[in-house]
């Protein structure tokens, strides 16, 4: 009699952990499926390397990196976040406000 109430304890035991066994292998397999979703570079993002022409006029030619040469969305995106107030601590100034 003993034994039999030693395993129907053990069966309860392992049953009370089930639940977050199922838990953990869901959560598991959703953090995969996270990271392989992610790692796919298909979001619609057009790569356009369209050189931006630059008009010095009176100045010299900047020092511009081989590995850095403005592209046309290059400077749109810069013009952009130059204009962006969220960019700030507090979301209420952006660059332009100061450097004009």
């Amino acid at each position: 009699m003993k034994n039999l109430l030693r395993t129907k304890n053990l069966d309860c035991n392992t049953n009370k952990y089930l639940p977050n066994r199922i838990i953990i292998i869901v959560l598991s397999g959703l953090i995969l499926l996270g990271f392989i979703t992610c790692n796919t570079d298909d979001n619609g993002a057009v790569y356009d390397p369209t050189l931006y022409s630059l008009d010095y006029t009176d100045f010299p030619d900047p020092d511009i990196p081989s590995d850095n040469i403005p592209t046309k969305t290059g400077v749109q995106l810069g013009r952009m976040l130059f204009y962006e107030k969220q960019l700030s601590k507090d979301g209420t100034q952006a660059c332009v406000d100061c450097h004009r």
